[in-house]
């Protein structure tokens, strides 16, 4: 149930332009979507007063779980941490990591770097120097780049570009 007709946030008014930046600029139609339906479902989740007030137990709510995931699978060269996450969502840092690992079954910087090697993967395919795509994904460097996308892909990156790209 929402119980607010309007909304004094600073935060959301920030996704909000993030969102409006995003929709107006020349990106792919598929981020757009999701930009638009994570604004609506966050904007919707701060207005009901199941999502103010968590479910049982204070627990974060399962619609700030994805919200949260919408956020970290987002802008992933800018550095994000718990806290500020958790701050951004009015949630308990260490309540939130644990509820967000139940959910997804991992943490939210694991998380962030399997959406960081999804993104690096798409940008191999499209032909992507690996060096480039790591600054793209905001990953260190190419090195760092290698060592976790060869533990999550079983190949390097140069690899990957070369079977993929044939």
């Amino acid at each position: 149930m929402v119980d607010a007709i309007s909304l004094d946030d600073e935060a959301m008014f920030d996704r909000y332009v993030e969102a409006v930046e995003l929709l107006m600029g020349d990106g792919k139609l598929e981020a757009k979507d999701a930009a638009l339906r994570d604004l609506a479902g966050a904007v919707f989740l701060a207005a009901s007063s199941r999502a103010s007030q968590g479910e049982e137990g204070g627990e974060p709510s399962r619609g700030l779980i994805e919200a949260m995931k919408a956020r970290l699978g987002t802008k992933l060269d800018d550095e994000i941490s718990t806290r500020g996450i958790a701050r951004r969502f009015e949630a308990n840092p260490y309540t939130l990591l644990r509820r967000f690992k139940a959910v997804t079954g991992m943490t939210p910087h694991e998380y962030r770097m399997n959406c960081r090697i999804e993104r690096a993967r798409e940008l191999l395919r499209e032909g992507w120097d690996p060096a480039k795509a790591a600054l793209e994904c905001g990953v260190f460097d190419q090195s760092h780049l290698h060592r976790v996308f060869k533990a999550m892909t079983a190949a390097t990156p140069g690899e990957y570009r070369v079977n993929f790209v044939q």
